[in-house]
C-alpha cells in the first residue's frame, strides 16, 4: 500500500479510549491517582514504614509510607488513624485529621479539597500520609516530652502497625490524607 497506513474507525476509537485511560493515570514512584478505581487495599497487600518527614520553622513531620507488596493493584483513600504515646504514660493521643499543614498534606491552601483515591499498582506501588507536629514548647514550658510509640491503621484495614519513633510531643499531632508518592505531600 505504498507506506500508507489505513486505520479503521473502530481501531482509532479504541486507541482514543486507551489513551484517555492512560492520561487519567498520574502520580509518582509507582502510585497512580486514577478515575478507574482498583479494589480497596487489604492488610495482607500492604507494608508500612515510618520515616522522617523533615522539619521547618518549628514544624516537624513523620511520613507513613505504604507499599503494595501483592500481585494485584488496589486503592486507598482517606486518613490513616494515628495514635501516639510517650514512654511515661499509657495514654494514647489521637492525631487530628487535617487536609493540609505546613509541611504536607493536600497542599498549602485554605480550601476544602476532595480526598484523592490513590491506586497502588501491583508489586511496588506506593502512597503515603504525613503526621505533623511541633517541636516548640507551648506557653511557659522550657521543653517538650517526646512521643516514643506510634500506631497507624489505614482506612478499611483491620490491623494497626506499631512503630517506635521519637517525635516531639509539644502539641496534639495532625494527620493528613493519603496521597500518591513517598513524601506525604501532594502540594
Amino acid at each position: 500500500m505504498n507506506g500508507i497506513v489505513v486505520w479503521s474507525r473502530a481501531l482509532v476509537a479504541s486507541m482514543a479510549i486507551v489513551a484517555t485511560g492512560l492520561c487519567g493515570l498520574s502520580g509518582a514512584a509507582g502510585a497512580q491517582t486514577a478515575t478507574v478505581v482498583a479494589p480497596t487495599c487489604h492488610d495482607a497487600q500492604l507494608r508500612l514504614a515510618l520515616v522522617s518527614g523533615g522539619a521547618g520553622l518549628g514544624h516537624v513531620a513523620i511520613v507513613v509510607q505504604i507499599k503494595n507488596v501483592s500481585g494485584r493493584a488496589c486503592s486507598l483513600s482517606g486518613y490513616p488513624k494515628a495514635a501516639l504515646r510517650t514512654s511515661s504514660t499509657a495514654k494514647w493521643i489521637a492525631a487530628t485529621e487535617t487536609q493540609h499543614g505546613y509541611l504536607g498534606g493536600l497542599g498549602h491552601t485554605s480550601q476544602h479539597m476532595t480526598l484523592p483515591i490513590v491506586v497502588l499498582h501491583a508489586h511496588g506501588g506506593v502512597a503515603s500520609a504525613m503526621i505533623e507536629g511541633s517541636d516548640v514548647p507551648a506557653g511557659n514550658a522550657k521543653r517538650c516530652s517526646n512521643f516514643r510509640t506510634v500506631n497507624v491503621r489505614l482506612p478499611h484495614t483491620a490491623t494497626a502497625a506499631g512503630f517506635y519513633f521519637t517525635f516531639p510531643a509539644c502539641v496534639t499531632p495532625q494527620v493528613h490524607p493519603i496521597v500518591a508518592g513517598i513524601y506525604g505531600s501532594a502540594g
